[in-house]
């Protein structure tokens, strides 16, 4: 009776008798692969693995001696065709027989391993470092778990699919099954997916109904092949927060989930949010990272072009911005004269570009929009007005963005960056927007005084070379004074000798001859006294306003007439631009300064030629207004002369020249507050230039004002 009820157990039955079986019954001879005449007799340690043969063997043994043992335990059975099969044992035992309960427990341990799967998953997902390593991630291991997973993320009133991942085999019979593939790209709220939203988690044991709702199938009959498949499918719907598009709905289907284990997807879910966060703060921690490092290259940038000015240190500014902010465009602007905005700089740099400049009073918001220290959205180029007035000609649609900075006594301009049409900035970007326009501000207050303080340099160097110059020439004076005293006196006492002997003797012949070489080498000698004269006897002006033209006319007239040259055959050209201002400078002094160029110009054109008188409105320095007089001559031209040193005294390439001449007229122009300069001419001959400033703007400066204020542009 008792043998009958053992041979039908379901449960495998085993009964040994000191470590060597005596009786086995039909279920664990199927659980073992072996029949039951094969299994009496052998030893009870080698029905099982090699692995667990020691621990079962140590096991018998302490039962037999009486010795507590543990009366379940698991191991693994091989079987005579390589395959093995987990089993649960029960051990009870009366003297020295042990009856032995064999359950087969191999698919619970498959469970166990698909489960560890899953928590490996989890825990895998935290070393990854972006979000499309989770999502890859994520599919991989769903499928290497012997699930059919989908990623389902709201998108309005339906649900996109971002992803369908399976395990192969499964797919394949619910893809028979339902005659389509589950590749769709949007599908329909389901109840399940409902509940998952609302509670973080849902369970289904009829999996496959939910795929066919996901593919919006309806369910149909199914083979023979499929049915047992597809039948025991089982779905769980968690939700995963954390992804960039918003949360999202993680449908896992597979035939070895049931109900215990959601919380097992639940963790899963958790670990996979867990991990976005990571991702997300270590994207922010890199963004962060890159920010600071950008703002430190463009300080540094900011420091190392201050001195080469503004424009350069904007056009650093604008490729620093660029490569921060992702953006594929980034001008710089800068306000002149508080009347319009002009683009100073752009990366990439463009040869040249629709829109130059801006005025503030067509765009009056403009205006507003400076004073304002904020970051400021303009708008599509294209729907926008606003974005309008800075790109209206371009073809490419653009999202601008403005970023006003300040300099020292104001605003001075603004970054304009430039992106693709709806691009939004976020907080963070904006914060660095506004850190960008403080660096700018620093960057360009620092170019600023590098400017003031060259400008100071360079008039403490003038001012230097002045005090030099002056001293030179004082002394230079002050010897030419003593020295034409001291030999006028004698000069005298030559020619009242000369006129004496002239009537006492009456010469004729060789003797005539040579009392004219003395009177002539007098004369000589009397004019380079009158010349040292000239250059020692200190400039007082008497100025007053004279037209530019009867200067020029004048200045001809007495050159023409002192000149010891013909001047009948020599070509005078007058080219003076209408509406020039008056000059207002000491007209005798200035007259003799152009008459001694005059004269030099007559002097170059022994056999004629033409001499052009020119006058035109040009600027002195960077503000000041001026003008030009010019006497270009057409003559042999200056040759090797060194035109550094034509201005020094007693300078000259004249074989009976002193070298007063233009020292004595640079002296003159440059007492009036002008410069003065000599040049070959275009084709030959030379050009001297004296440009004197206009103090009495009488009538317009021609085309030429004073520059506007702000930033100077490249």
């Amino acid at each position: 009776m008792h043998r009958r009820l053992l041979d039908a157990s379901p449960l495998g039955v085993l009964i040994h008798k000191r470590g060597t079986v005596v009786y086995v019954n039909d279920a664990l001879a199927r659980i073992t692969g072996r029949p039951k005449e094969e299994l009496v007799g052998r030893k009870a340690a080698e029905l099982v693995a090699p692995e667990h043969s020691a621990r079962v063997t140590q096991r018998v043994a302490r039962r037999l001696r009486g010795v507590v043992a543990p009366p379940e335990y698991e191991v693994v059975v091989r079987r005579p065709d390589g395959t093995r099969r987990s089993v649960e044992l029960q051990l009870s035992s009366q003297d020295d027989e042990v009856l032995v309960l064999v359950r087969d427990v191999t698919d619970r341990a498959a469970l166990r391993t698909r489960r560890f799967s899953l928590a490996h998953l989890g825990v895998a997902v935290h070393l990854l470092r972006s979000e499309p390593e989770v999502e890859d991630a994520l599919r991989a291991g769903v499928a290497g778990s012997e699930l059919i997973a989908l990623l389902l993320q709201p998108a309005g009133d339906h649900l996109a699919v971002r992803f369908v991942e399976g395990f192969s085999p499964d797919r394949a019979a619910v893809e028979r099954a339902l005659g389509r593939p589950l590749e769709v790209t949007r599908t329909a709220w389901t109840p399940l997916c409902h509940e998952a939203w609302g509670w973080g988690e849902a369970f289904s044991d009829d999996g496959y109904a939910e795929l066919a709702a996901v593919v919006d199938v309806p369910v149909a009959a199914l083979s023979d092949d499929d049915a047992s498949a597809v039948e025991a499918l089982r779905a769980v719907v968690t939700r995963v927060d954390g992804w960039a598009g918003g949360p999202a709905l993680l449908l896992l289907a597979g035939r070895w989930l049931r109900e215990d284990d959601v919380p097992v997807a639940r963790l899963l879910s958790a670990q996979v949010t867990a991990a976005l966060e990571n991702v997300r703060d270590l994207a922010r921690a890199r963004r962060r990272e890159r920010e600071l490092e950008a703002v430190s290259t463009l300080a540094r940038a900011m420091l190392a072009e201050a001195r080469g000015g503004p424009v350069p240190l904007l056009r650093a500014a604008c490729e620093v911005v660029a490569a921060m902010m992702g953006a594929p465009e980034v001008s710089a602007w800068v306000l002149r004269r508080g009347e319009s905005l002009r683009r100073a700089a752009a990366w990439p740099a463009r040869e040249s570009t629709p829109v130059q400049r801006v005025r503030l009073a067509l765009a009056p918001w403009l205006a507003d929009l400076l004073d304002r220290p904020e970051v400021t959205a303009l708008g599509d180029t294209r729907h926008d007005a606003r974005a309008g007035v800075f790109a209206r000609d371009e073809s490419a649609a653009r999202s601008l963005w403005l970023i006003p900075f300040e300099g020292q006594g104001g605003v001075k301009g603004a970054l304009l960056v430039g992106d693709l049409p709806g691009r939004r900035l976020r907080d963070d970007e904006v914060a660095l927007a506004r850190a960008i326009a403080s660096v700018v501000q620093v960057g360009l207050e620092n170019a600023e005084l590098h400017e003031e303080a060259r400008r100071r340099l360079d008039a403490l160097a003038a001012a230097q070379s002045r005090l030099v110059h002056r001293e030179r020439l004082a002394a230079l004076g002050e010897l030419s004074a003593v020295m034409a005293h001291e030999v006028r006196n004698p000069l005298g006492v030559i020619f009242n000798s000369l006129g004496s002997l002239e009537r006492l003797l009456k010469p004729t012949g060789d003797a005539k001859l040579l009392l004219d070489i003395v009177r002539e080498e007098s004369d000589r000698l009397n004019r380079i006294v009158g010349d040292l004269l000239d250059f020692a006897r200190p400039v007082t002006l008497a100025p007053r306003p004279m037209p530019v033209e009867r200067v020029l006319d004048e200045a001809w007239t007495a050159a023409s007439t002192a000149s010891a040259h013909p001047s009948a055959a020599i070509e005078v050209r007058r080219e003076v631009e209408p509406g020039l201002p008056l000059l207002e400078a000491d007209s005798r002094l200035l007259r003799q300064a152009l008459v001694n160029v005059m004269v030099n110009a007559i002097q170059a054109l022994p056999q004629g030629g033409v001499v052009t008188l020119r006058a035109r409105p040009a600027v002195l320095g960077t503000a000041q207004p001026a003008v030009d007089l010019e006497v270009e001559d057409s003559g042999a031209g200056l040759g090797n002369v060194d035109l550094s040193r034509v201005f020094e005294p007693f300078f000259t390439s004249k074989a009976t020249g002193t070298g007063l001449g233009l020292a004595v007229v640079r002296r003159i122009i440059e007492e009036h507050g002008g410069t003065v300069s000599l040049r070959p001419g275009p084709e030959r001959g030379a050009v001297f230039t004296a440009r004197l400033p206009v103090r009495s703007a009488i009538g317009p400066v021609g085309a030429t004002g004073t520059p506007p204020e702000g930033i100077p542009m490249s």
